[in-house]
């Protein structure tokens, strides 16, 4: 009898863990729909990426279809002439996004990237955001 009241008192915790990580409004769970908004250029760097790193998410086309919103800005400066004479040459990327839970309106994520030396341009700054990304799916 006491294996039985111990299997119990494990699943019922195993459960209830589940449940909190599924109400938690700060979560990212696995499998949810995410409109990602356009971003200066920066909105189909992160949909690739996104796939590219296999982040359990479905990317919509509709915002009204999605459970989070990938929103932020981004920029891109080209080197100047003393940095394509004396440094790398390459472009300077600026990109910040925030996840909003659609529902409650809770910002569950904001990330920030900054390359001074992009060799990719926006596409490094997209999956430096979408590793974040990954990882947060992955810790939820």
């Amino acid at each position: 009898m006491n294996k039985y009241k111990c299997a119990a008192l494990v699943l019922g915790v195993g459960l209830f863990s589940v449940v909190s990580a599924a109400d938690d409004p700060n979560a990212i769970p696995s499998g949810s729909k995410v409109y990602i908004a356009e971003m200066n250029g920066l909105r189909g760097y992160l949909a690739a990426e996104l796939q590219k790193k296999a982040v359990p998410l479905v990317i919509v086309a509709k915002k009204e279809d999605a459970e989070f919103e990938i929103d932020g800005t981004s920029a891109e400066k080209k080197a100047g002439a003393a940095k394509i004479m004396f440094g790398s040459g390459l472009p300077e990327v600026d990109a910040a996004v925030t996840v909003t839970n659609m529902k409650t309106g809770v910002v569950v994520l904001a990330s920030s990237s900054h390359k001074s030396d992009a060799w990719r341009g926006k596409k490094s700054a997209a999956a430096q955001i979408a590793k974040e990304i990954r990882e947060k799916v992955e810790q939820d």
